[in-house]
């Protein structure tokens, strides 16, 4: 039970906590607490004080100042900041916490659009709010209707917000919580005693236990004891993680940005989903034939192979709705091109296939070879100075898992022009082959090796190099 009241002070484990490290942060040593049990351990009055407490219209707005200033997990720590709680409608709470102090520099924050809620707040509204001051600031978010605390940072602490580390605990209603992706779970259900830490960054990676790996989705749902339901988002795009504390709760922990976090009170499982669709963007109905059957493998290595397997299957009476060909019918794996050897007469098969009724999916890749001549994705991307740049202006080169050797450019999605060159490419490369769906394959900024392939990674880079690595994080630095 020791654990269950415990905010670990030295999360990183690199080098392993002692006592002079920890009281160097200004945190408690306790040892003997036994295996999982952290010695380093966050003072109560850790964190900020209200300063003030305004009631708007639709919420409230919180001036905090820093009460602990003799502590530090990694420096950088903020002194001021301003959390606004605004009431979106009856079943949509926005909580956003970011500092005041920033020399000028607006913090990052994730560049989407929230859809607004269909109606507006009314005295209705499912949740209430409450805040603590004492030892530290925290708060409460409650489920009107039953009275339940269902999203409380002031029962743990520890609550941080520096330059490259920000820390919130979460101590959740009930154990029976879901989501947090991507990475690999066991099951559906988390297992809070179980101490894992759920690293969340992008990268080319299969499952591998918590390793981070293809997509970022900060994103939990938990069941409360009486059955009502409710979710959260928290918009972060650097790194971050999810630890489990056994309380339960999540100790949750990024390397930029700020805190902004949606909270969906459903109160049914389905209705937080549709809560959430309604603020991100519902996902269109997919075709109808892509809920077919559906083949695809790395390998066919030619055509002839491919016409075989799609014969075969038809012989064995196993209705096929979409053939796929992989990065393998690319020519010399450069994006919008098909291999005119080995894969000659590609347009003509899909013609076949789109006669029986079939449909056709090829790949292609984000990542642009800079050497390639009369190549038209690199001389458009040139025209169009859409790539990534390093800071003296100068695209960014790196190297890739399919060219080990050559310098390819990455396009920024981030500029307008991009979506513009993209465009061009798929519809000019849809006019070759006549393929009714474009698989991005490697779409996550996919490195190997050290970096920039002249440039390297900068040693000296803070970022490339944070003060602390959320999670089992792999492939940081690009």
């Amino acid at each position: 039970m020791l654990f269950r009241s415990r905010v670990d002070c030295h999360p990183d484990k690199e080098p392993a906590p002692s006592e002079a490290r920890c009281l160097s942060r200004g945190c408690l040593w306790c040892p003997g607490g036994g295996d999982g049990v952290p010695s380093c351990i966050t003072r109560p009055d850790y964190g900020y004080h209200m300063d003030s407490l305004q009631v708007e219209d639709n919420g409230y707005r919180v001036l905090l100042s820093r009460a602990s200033t003799d502590s530090s997990y990694f420096g950088g720590d903020f002194d001021l900041l301003t959390a606004t709680f605004t009431y979106e409608s009856d079943y949509r709470l926005r909580i956003r916490i970011a500092p005041e102090d920033t020399d000028g520099q607006p913090r990052y924050e994730v560049p989407i659009t929230i859809n607004p809620p269909v109606s507006a707040p009314s005295a209705d509204v499912q949740y209430a709010v409450d805040f603590a001051n004492s030892p530290a600031f925290g708060f409460q978010v409650k489920r009107r209707a039953t009275d339940r605390v269902i999203f409380d940072t002031a029962a743990l602490g520890g609550f941080t917000f520096a330059d490259q580390f920000i820390q919130l605990t979460i101590k959740l209603p009930s154990e029976n919580a879901y989501g947090i992706g991507e990475n690999e779970q066991h099951s559906y259900r988390q297992n809070f005693s179980s101490g894992e830490v759920y690293g969340l960054y992008t990268r080319d990676q299969f499952p591998d236990g918590t390793a981070n790996m293809y997509g970022v989705q900060p994103y939990y749902t938990v069941v409360e004891p009486d059955g009502n339901t409710h979710s959260v988002v928290i918009l972060n795009s650097n790194a971050q993680e999810f630890a489990l504390h056994p309380a339960p709760a999540y100790i949750y922990r990024t390397i930029g940005g700020i805190l902004d976090i949606y909270i969906f009170l459903g109160p049914t499982p389905e209705q937080t989903v549709s809560q959430f669709t309604e603020a991100i963007g519902r996902m269109p109905v997919p075709h109808y034939w892509s809920l077919g059957f559906q083949l695809c493998r790395f390998g066919y290595n030619n055509i002839e192979n491919m016409k075989a397997m799609v014969n075969r299957t038809e012989i064995a009476g196993i209705p096929q709705d979409v053939q796929y060909a992989d990065l393998d019918n690319l020519d010399r794996f450069l994006s919008f091109t098909y291999d005119p050897v080995n894969f000659a007469g590609l347009p003509e098969f899909v013609d076949e296939l789109h006669a029986k009724g079939m449909h056709f999916v090829i790949s292609t890749e984000a990542y642009i070879s800079s050497n390639e001549p009369n190549y038209k994705p690199l001389e458009l991307g040139n025209e169009l100075d859409v790539w990534v740049k390093r800071p003296d202006g100068t695209p960014f080169l790196a190297q890739t898992y399919f060219f080990p050797e050559v310098p390819c450019h990455y396009p920024d999605f981030s500029k307008n022009v991009t979506v513009q060159w993209w465009s061009q490419l798929v519809a000019e490369f849809h006019d070759v082959v006549d393929y009714d769906g474009l698989w991005l394959d490697m779409n996550e900024p996919s490195v190997t090796g050290g970096g920039d392939m002249e440039q390297g990674c900068e040693g000296s880079s803070r970022y490339n190099y944070p003060p602390y690595l959320p999670g089992k994080l792999l492939n940081y630095a690009i």
